[in-house]
């Protein structure tokens, strides 16, 4: 990936914001309206959240929730590299002040680095030194003090607190890290990549998605981006097992893989359940929708196939789950109003002379989407009264018809 990239990220994410400003506008005129109740004030804490295949690891994600290429791995190999699952626990509020300056130090010097001309020697100072901070941010947020550099323990655990208040900050600089770290160097230096800092920035941003109290708090733009630069990494043809000339060995591209392929699933199904079928879809209609004239169309269209993987595992995750889609644990209302939004967008985007396969790539994730609520409930009339209640039109509205087709195919009353 050429660090060009990052600006093209930057206005994918402005793209989305439109959508995400529709759906806020619609969820506070109803919620304004309805404040007394319960489930609303519930979801009125998760709207503030809200802001504004040449290459075989492209197709990373298989709908049996395994790898379609034998150097991709399962999301349940995870506890290999990261180790258990801790419980979070809170801290006194003055071990976040002791690390304040900390966390704020950490991320200036990571984004005096991005502003660097490259390429670097690979014994660069400033690339060594964002190393052992990105193993101090993987030891505060995987609560593992004894692999932090130049922090004693109480350090660590205020400085997990301080990443704690600013998880979004952290997560928009280490997500531009993946883009630097695939050409910083020489394209004779493994080619081109900076193996060390990519290995302990994949694993910092792992950590935070695998722990409950941060990758909640992840608001959709970041978690879009994200998701759409690890795509861009696995599809970077230096990773590929056929690539004819390449200065990177097997081994370590087959690493390199896995733990982007992890780090994607990871963000995708730990992330807070309707921001992550937002990103996802968001990301959808930036590929097919509204697609850069600058980028290659082919590449979109297998980013696009990673994208609906990625989401048929989120699927499967949420239905995995005691109560899938329930509204205690899933804000249904949110999901209502972006699914109408997107199949809007389908249409309008059909009418301006977008091609059918553009679209159907975006309608099929609402589809399946909305397949998935039904079978859960095995009726319809309850989807249907939440969308009368958001003032969507549960007979013309585009959902509407989705619901009325879905139905049909379903069987469903």
């Amino acid at each position: 990936l050429k660090s060009t990239l990052l600006a093209s990220s930057s206005q994918d994410s402005e793209s989305s914001l439109g959508a995400a400003a529709s759906l806020r506008a619609r969820l506070m005129k109803i919620r304004e309206r309805n404040n007394g109740s319960s489930s609303l004030q519930k979801a009125n804490q998760a709207d503030r959240q809200l802001s504004p295949a040449g290459n075989t690891a492209g197709e990373a994600f298989s709908d049996d929730g395994t790898s379609e290429s034998s150097n991709l791995v399962k999301v349940g190999t995870l506890q290999d590299s990261i180790g258990p699952v801790i419980l979070e626990t809170a801290r006194p509020e003055s071990k976040a002040e002791e690390s304040r300056a900390h966390l704020d130090e950490f991320l200036a010097s990571i984004q005096a680095l991005l502003r660097r001309s490259v390429p670097l020697d690979e014994e660069d100072e400033d690339i060594l030194e964002i190393t052992d901070i990105l193993k101090s941010i993987h030891a505060a947020v995987s609560k593992q003090p004894n692999l932090a550099v130049n922090l004693d323990p109480s350090g660590v655990a205020g400085l997990r607190e301080e990443i704690r208040a600013k998880p979004n900050d952290v997560v928009e600089t280490l997500t531009r890290l993946i883009a630097f770290g695939f050409d910083c160097h020489a394209h004779d230096c493994n080619g081109g990549m900076s193996v060390p800092l990519l290995s302990v920035d994949l694993a910092s941003l792992m950590a935070i998605f695998r722990s409950e109290d941060i990758s909640k708090s992840i608001v959709v733009e970041e978690l879009t981006v994200l998701i759409r630069e690890a795509g861009k990494a696995l599809l970077d043809p230096r990773l590929a097992t056929s690539a004819p000339t390449t200065a990177l060995d097997e081994a370590t591209s087959t690493q390199m893989v896995r733990a982007i392929n992890k780090l994607a699933v990871q963000a995708a199904t730990g992330a807070t359940r309707h921001f992550a079928f937002e990103a996802l879809i968001s990301l959808q209609q930036q590929l097919c929708l509204k697609p850069d004239a600058s980028e290659d169309p082919l590449f979109n269209s297998r980013l696009s196939r990673v994208v609906t993987k990625l989401f048929a595992r989120v699927i499967k995750a949420e239905e995995s789950c005691p109560s899938p889609f329930s509204e205690a644990s899933v804000d249904m209302e949110s999901i209502i109003c972006f699914l109408e939004d997107s199949l809007v967008a389908c249409e309008e985007a059909t009418e301006t002379g977008a091609g059918w396969e553009s679209v159907a790539s975006c309608r099929s994730l609402a589809k399946s989407l909305v397949v998935a609520i039904l079978k859960t409930r095995k009726e319809a009339q309850s989807m249907r009264q939440q969308m009368n209640e958001l003032e969507i039109d549960s007979s013309s509205a585009a959902l509407g018809r989705l619901v009325d087709e879905c139905t049909d195919d379903l069987g469903l009353d």
